[in-house]
Formats: structure tokens, C-alpha cells, sequence
């Protein structure tokens, strides 16, 4: 009986190591975090006073910059996540 168990035990666990294990895929990157820039805003055309057509210009240039440092940092962050992560699983 003891030799059956010590035989079934050393069966099964060299059964486990010929099992080639896929490793897991990168997971793709979350839809919320392909989040579209947001519009620009636009002029009033009925007031064309320049301090509003300034203030317009000023808040383009805010979201712009924020949007194009936010997907920059984002892209930046996952491909080198990714990078790693092969690395380490060859």
C-alpha cells in the first residue's frame, strides 16, 4: 500500500511537469483610459471682444496640454509596464 502511494505521488507530480504552461497576455489597456481628448472651445462669434477671445485661447491651450501630458505619461507607463513584463517572463 505504501508503494502505491509513493508511486501514485511520484506519477503525479512528474505528470505536472511535462504540462507546458502558456504564460498569461499582457492585458489590453482598459477602455477608461482611452478616454478622447476633450473639444476645444470656440469663440463667440456675437461677442468679439479680445480679452473673451483670449480667455478661449488660454483654456485651449490648458486642455491641449493637460490631455497631451495625461496620454504621453499613460503611454509612456504601459509600454515600458509591458516591456518589463515580457522580459521577465522569457
Amino acid at each position: 500500500m505504501k508503494t502505491l502511494i509513493v508511486f501514485l505521488s511520484v506519477f503525479l507530480t512528474a505528470c505536472q511537469s511535462f504540462v507546458p504552461v502558456p504564460p498569461p497576455k499582457w492585458p489590453d489597456v482598459p477602455t477608461e483610459l482611452k478616454e478622447k481628448c476633450p473639444d476645444l472651445n470656440t469663440v463667440d462669434i456675437n461677442t468679439p471682444s479680445f480679452t473673451e477671445f483670449l480667455k478661449v485661447v488660454v483654456k485651449n491651450y490648458e486642455l491641449y496640454y493637460y490631455c497631451s501630458l495625461k496620454q504621453e505619461g499613460w503611454s509612456e507607463w504601459y509600454n515600458k509596464q509591458k516591456e518589463n513584463y515580457e522580459k521577465a517572463r522569457k
